[in-house]
This record gives C-alpha cells, sequence and structure tokens, in this order.
C-alpha cells in the first residue's frame, strides 16, 4: 500500500465511508459515526496529506458540469461557490436535497476552499474570448420572463382553507405522466419532499396555477398545493404572466 493509497482510505473513513467498498457504513453503531473517532480520523488524514509529496490535485470536469446540471434541474442558478460547498458537503447547506446530489461531500479534501472554487469557476465559465472589433448584435435575453416580480412585490394570500383544497384536489387529480420509477436517482430523491418534481406541466395545471395565483402570491403556500418546489413554481408563473403581457401588448398593437 502506497502512502497515497493509504491517505485516500483514511479521507474515506472520515466520510464514513467503507474504503473496500466505496459504501456508507450504515450501520448507527459503527464507531465511524462516533465525533470522537471522526476527529482523530480527520486528524490522522490531515497528517498524512503534509508527508504526500507535492501534486496538483484536481476535480473532473465532468463531475462539475454534473453537479452544475443537478442543481438547474432542483430549481437552482449555481455558482462557483455553491457548487464548492456541494463538493466539500458544507454545513452551511440546509437544503436536504442538495444532500441526495450525486458528488455531495465526495471532494471535501482534495483542494482548500480557494483553489476549489478557481477550479469550478474556470470550467463553468470559460474565460471570455477577446471581443472582435466588429461583434455580432448580442443576443436576447432567452429568459426574459425573469423580470416579472410578481413574487418579488408585495406579499399577498386571500386562499381560505376550502379554496386551497379544492386547488389541491384538482392538481392531485392530474396525476404523473412520468413514473418516478422511471426517473434518474437525483431526480426520484427530489420527489420526496416534493411528490411533482420534474413533472412536465400541463395546460390543466399551468390553468389551476394561473388560478392560484389569482389569490395569493406566497410561493411555500402554492409547493404546498402544487407539491412542486418554489423555484419551479416561481418560473412557471413569472412565464405565464409574461406571456400573458406579451399577448396583450400584440393585441394593443394589432388595433
Amino acid at each position: 500500500m502506497t502512502l497515497t493509497h493509504l491517505s485516500s482510505s483514511i479521507a474515506a473513513l472520515a466520510r464514513g465511508v467503507d474504503p473496500f467498498t466505496g459504501k456508507t457504513v450504515a450501520d448507527p453503531q459503527s464507531c465511524l459515526h462516533d465525533p470522537r473517532v471522526s476527529r482523530k480520523i480527520t486528524a490522522l488524514h490531515r497528517s498524512l496529506e503534509q508527508m504526500l509529496p507535492a501534486a496538483e490535485p484536481s476535480i473532473p470536469s465532468s463531475v462539475i458540469l454534473t453537479t452544475q446540471a443537478e442543481l438547474h434541474d432542483l430549481g437552482f442558478s449555481p455558482t462557483a461557490e455553491q457548487i464548492v460547498k456541494v463538493l466539500r458537503g458544507s454545513r452551511a447547506i440546509v437544503d436536504p436535497r442538495l444532500r441526495t446530489l450525486t458528488a455531495y461531500g465526495q471532494y471535501r479534501y482534495t483542494l482548500d476552499v480557494k483553489a476549489m472554487t478557481a477550479l469550478v469557476a474556470s470550467v463553468i465559465s470559460p474565460p471570455t474570448p477577446p471581443i472582435a472589433e466588429t461583434s455580432a448584435p448580442p443576443k436576447p435575453d432567452p429568459h426574459p420572463w425573469k423580470e416579472v416580480d410578481f413574487f418579488r412585490s408585495a406579499p399577498f394570500n386571500h386562499l381560505e382553507d376550502t379554496k386551497t383544497e379544492e386547488l389541491r384536489r384538482a392538481v392531485r387529480a392530474l396525476g404523473l405522466r412520468t413514473p418516478t420509477e422511471k426517473l434518474p436517482a437525483f431526480k426520484a430523491r427530489a420527489r420526496i419532499t416534493h411528490p411533482r418534481s420534474f413533472e412536465p406541466w400541463t395546460r390543466e395545471e399551468q390553468g389551476l396555477l394561473i388560478e392560484a395565483m389569482c389569490y395569493t402570491n406566497d410561493l411555500p403556500a402554492l409547493a404546498a398545493i402544487f407539491d412542486r418546489t418554489p423555484n419551479a413554481l416561481e418560473g412557471m408563473g413569472q412565464r405565464l404572466i409574461y406571456d400573458s403581457q406579451q399577448r396583450s401588448a400584440g393585441g394593443q398593437h394589432g388595433r
């Protein structure tokens, strides 16, 4: 066994992973779940790291881009700093869905935060090429509806219990066109807390959302009705409002 192999095995133990199988030790009675043991293992790993020859550790670009895509699918617009928190398994993460991501906590000891952030930023935001003297006109914003401030304006909620229950029953009567068992693992895990996550929007559900927005712009209240994340509901709500505004503007110009 080389010193590098030993250091990697100790790092796995520090994360509560069996280095021989690569699987998390689930037994709650395992000594790896004892904080005192964990601290000792972590200290040992740091000592071994100091003995390793200087190297330039890295994280595969595929891992960074996969993590970015998974965060996008959960409704986030991830920055390099947010991706680093996932890769390091930061204790600052409070959203339980993020702990289910593929690379969560797998690179806690790979690089320090500053170096890891710089690496991630270089992958998700490649250097901008020099602007040519004769550049093409700027492309239109692909998501102009993001400017709709319906959910950021003064909060209101006029939903009564009877209306809330009526909307909830109507949403659940729609069923799921995409069964959970056919989803990738990370998407299926998202449905534990939001059962309609990653379900394609239908005209019927969009109509119910429009109806609900007549009563409230409270995203947590809407999330409880539609079984979707607040981010997903905000994005769809903004788009529906924007499309309605565009149709109205087009009708006025046509007169």
